[in-house]
């Protein structure tokens, strides 16, 4: 029996939650959508990592079957010549991403590469909805599913900038009205735990009959991320505050901490706070797109307004609604959608944050900074003349640092982002150590990826429309494009 390094996998199935399952050798694991209700599956890149899905066209997959999934990135020889410099507009990439869609029978991929802030590649190619001609775009919308962490991570270290947070604020003095009915060990835990998924809180959202209850939920999102801090904080924790369990449910309550804080909800303060100071216009939450018009004349073509996810084994297109995603109760873990372009203005934030910490006085001002203009008055948007200014030197610094680990079986994970090395990502200064961050996100409909080379301010995105197979021709245009930008290396 062959064997291979499975990621860290992460999904939500009826009742059942998120269950984390650790670096280990083992088959594969098959995530399937059950009842008609939403599975999400994130992966977690540990320093080497391989893992596979069945085919979507394999009408009964064998899901002990070991799906080689090549090691990524381990980049492919440079051409010879890139020109980027040369014309001042992102080359297109489009043709790199064809292959892989046809490769893996896939609907549609956009992705970016992102260098010194500057989007210096952008392509998108294949359909918005498998079985319609509609193309997708680099305009269209994307969902992120679980690169969605960092995100609230981000917008909770502004908070911490304005003194409206803190990294070790507590359960109990955040939520003082729950202690009657809060669990001894929950109290303590931190917001800096719970967002290094450190929390104690589990991975599953099946006590209680937890997960359906957020399905058949009435009230507001925050009241239902309320709902998830009741629920488990009511029981002791099965894995020690302090150790490392992946969960979706710990990023909620982190995002229901700033709900609590500033009296607004996580939705309009991402709005506010992380993505209006960056410049992107184009967020929001949940499945992208609206249900084209019954009202549409006998024989005419219902409008594809953006990307559908598709549901496996098949690839069925899901339409926009309230099963094209998780509920949005755990919205702080998983339900930012936007365009490729927003995207990469996001990372480069975050690369920019480590430029001005590695060279605070030398380091120049992104090109991708968001344009002059924004709103300054109490309420509104921060005008930043580089992205990188949306926080403090050492809140970036805190975002970036994997969490100490109290047992060998712990992940290097940050805030909303896994720490590794790789040798493309090594800078030239004295004590790199080709330090990378990464994430993955999926509803099991979309898939996405995000590489991050802090040394050489490099980044790359890719967006698929369906996971399963997805996610191997994800991380295979990684790989492409690590191995077509990466070797070249900064200042040639």
């Amino acid at each position: 029996m062959n064997t291979q390094q499975t990621p860290s996998v992460a999904l939500i199935a009826p009742d059942r939650g998120f269950t984390f399952l650790r670096t280990r050798t083992t088959r594969t694991t098959r995530t399937t959508r059950l009842a008609g209700t939403l599975a999400l599956t994130v992966i977690l890149l540990p320093l080497t990592w391989a893992a596979g899905e069945p085919a979507i066209n394999d009408p009964a997959p064998n899901a002990n079957a070991p799906v080689a999934r090549p090691t990524a990135p381990t980049p492919a020889p440079a051409p010879a010549k890139l020109n980027e410099k040369d014309t001042g507009a992102p080359i297109d990439i489009a043709d790199m991403l064809a292959p892989l869609l046809a490769r893996h029978n896939l609907p549609g991929m956009a992705a970016a590469v992102i260098k010194d802030g500057q989007v210096i590649a952008l392509g998108a190619s294949g359909v918005r909805k498998r079985g319609d001609t509609t193309p997708v775009t680099t305009s269209d919308l994307w969902h992120l599913g679980s690169c969605t962490k960092s995100m609230t991570a981000t917008l909770c270290a502004v908070l911490v900038d304005r003194a409206e947070l803190s990294w070790d604020q507590t359960l109990a003095a955040t939520f003082p009205f729950a202690l009657d009915h809060m669990h001894a060990a929950y109290k303590p835990v931190t917001l800096e735990q719970l967002l290094t998924n450190r929390g104690g809180f589990p991975g599953e959202l099946k006590e209680g009959g937890l997960w359906s209850k957020l399905w058949r939920f009435k009230g507001t999102d925050t009241a239902a991320r309320r709902l998830i801090l009741d629920t488990i904080t009511s029981r002791a924790p099965k894995t020690k505050p302090g150790a490392f369990e992946y969960s979706n449910a710990g990023f909620s309550v982190a995002g229901l901490m700033a709900e609590q804080m500033t009296d607004a909800t996580w939705e309009d303060l991402m709005q506010r706070e992380v993505f209006a100071p960056l410049g992107i216009t184009s967020a929001g939450f949940g499945a992208p797109g609206v249900v084209a018009s019954p009202d549409a004349k006998p024989g005419e073509k219902p409008v594809v307004d953006q990307p559908r996810g598709h549901v496996l084994p098949l690839g069925t297109p899901m339409e926009p609604g309230l099963s094209a995603d998780n509920p949005s109760a755990i919205g702080p873990a998983g339900r930012v959608h936007m365009t490729i372009g927003d995207w990469a203005r996001y990372i480069a934030a975050h690369l920019d944050g480590e430029a001005m910490l590695r060279n605070p006085v030398a380091a120049p001002a992104n090109d991708i900074a968001p344009a002059p203009g924004l709103a300054i008055e109490p309420g509104g948007a921060r005008t930043l003349s580089r992205p990188g200014e949306l926080l403090k030197p050492e809140s970036w610094r805190k975002l970036h640092a994997a969490a100490p680990t109290i047992a060998p079986k712990d992940n290097t994970y940050a805030m909303g982002w896994s720490v590794t090395q790789r040798p493309w990502a090594k800078g030239k200064n004295p004590g790199d150590i080709g330090l990378a961050l990464t994430h993955n996100g999926s509803n099991t409909m979309w898939y996405c990826v995000a590489w991050m080379a802090p040394e050489r301010n490099l980044g790359v995105i890719v967006c698929v429309n369906q996971a399963g197979t997805g996610a191997k021709a994800a991380d295979e245009a990684a790989s492409a494009l690590i191995g077509r930008f990466a070797k070249r290396r900064d200042g040639e």
